[in-house]
Order: C-alpha cells, then sequence, then structure tokens
C-alpha cells in the first residue's frame, strides 16, 4: 500500500546486451535518444525541392533516386522545443526490419 510523503523505489534491470550496444546520441528539440547504429545507415542535410507530399498527405523525401517515408520525431515523441521547418535541421536515415526512415 502506497503512503503519501514514503517515496518509491524502482529496480530497472537491462539485459547485458542493451547495456553494451553501440549507439549514436539524436537530439529531438529538449529530449535526447540513441539509435543503434546498427539501424543507422547515414545522415544529410534534406533540400525542401526533395520533399513530396503525396494526396494522402504523408510527407516523403528523394535521396539519389530513391523515395522514403519522412519521420517527424518531434510529433511521435511529443517533444518541446523543436524546430519544424526541413532546412533548420539534419535528417537520419533510419533501417529497420528492411524497412527505411528518414527521420527530421
Amino acid at each position: 500500500m502506497s503512503k503519501e510523503l514514503e517515496g518509491t523505489s524502482i529496480t530497472l534491470i537491462i539485459p547485458l546486451m542493451l547495456v553494451i550496444i553501440d549507439g549514436m546520441n539524436v537530439r529531438v528539440g529538449d529530449a535526447n535518444y540513441t539509435v543503434p547504429t546498427t539501424s543507422f545507415k547515414e545522415s544529410f542535410k534534406p533540400k525542401l525541392s526533395d520533399v513530396i507530399t503525396d494526396p494522402d498527405g504523408n510527407e516523403m523525401i528523394m535521396v539519389r533516386g530513391h523515395c522514403y517515408p519522412i519521420l517527424r520525431l518531434h510529433e511521435r515523441f511529443h517533444t518541446r522545443d523543436s524546430y519544424t521547418d526541413f532546412t533548420e535541421g539534419i535528417f537520419v536515415m533510419i533501417e529497420q526490419m528492411a524497412k527505411a526512415y528518414a527521420c527530421s
């Protein structure tokens, strides 16, 4: 039974494999995230002219002749103080389970 002003103790057990995973830190607004280097393909400065919006409103970007969906991380994770203009940030190309996304 919880009692007011008595505090809480939490024990977090992390599997050893997760502790030693190699990753790249990415900042989105006021939050930091770690992307496993095995999922990281590249980073690049986007050009607004490469951004395409389909009839359903989905945003995509053309990179070397291939079209990739854009995942806006500030919307996904509800971060504050984020830039929303593509030209002010850097895209990170992530590939996981044979799917690639351009994350902004």
